[in-house]
């Protein structure tokens, strides 16, 4: 059990970090322009602009949801794939499959992690810094957005 809940927050965390799918949230921000806010289901960083440098913020509340919000789905994925009635062999390949794209994963969110200058903050607060109104955003899914 401590193994499924160990591999569960490892997958949940590496989801999470390496932007598998994501949101890109693209702001109409009073007397301006802003950054492009990514997450799924919540914002918890902005945008990594390449050219000019390699910073962007990072929210740890959104990071804590959307942390909490993979790991109840990969818990229940894996729960109900212990019920199915699949041969060995298949659950091994499977299970051997997982542990390898989980490592990938692991790789690319640490070196997200790593590689950018982050600025943390509990929360956004976009509302504040951009004339106190809710901005107009527009929510675009992205798949596989490293």
């Amino acid at each position: 059990m401590i193994k499924q809940i160990i591999l569960t927050f490892l997958i949940s965390i590496s989801l999470t970090l390496s932007d598998i799918v994501t949101f890109r949230f693209e702001c109409d921000f009073p007397g301006g322009t802003g950054p492009q806010f990514y997450g799924f289901p919540f914002i918890y960083r902005t945008e990594i602009p390449w050219v000019n440098s390699l910073s962007g913020n990072f929210y740890f509340s959104g990071f804590i949801g959307n942390l909490i919000f993979n790991f109840a789905l990969v818990f229940f994925a894996l729960k109900l794939m212990k019920r199915l009635k699949l041969k060995s062999k298949i659950k091994k390949v499977f299970i051997k499959l997982l542990y390898s794209i989980t490592a990938i994963l692991l790789v690319i969110a640490s070196l997200k992690v790593l590689i950018i200058e982050w600025r943390f903050e509990w929360k956004d607060n976009f509302y504040e810094n951009y004339g106190g109104k809710a901005p107009e955003c527009d929510r675009h899914p992205e798949i596989l957005k490293f």
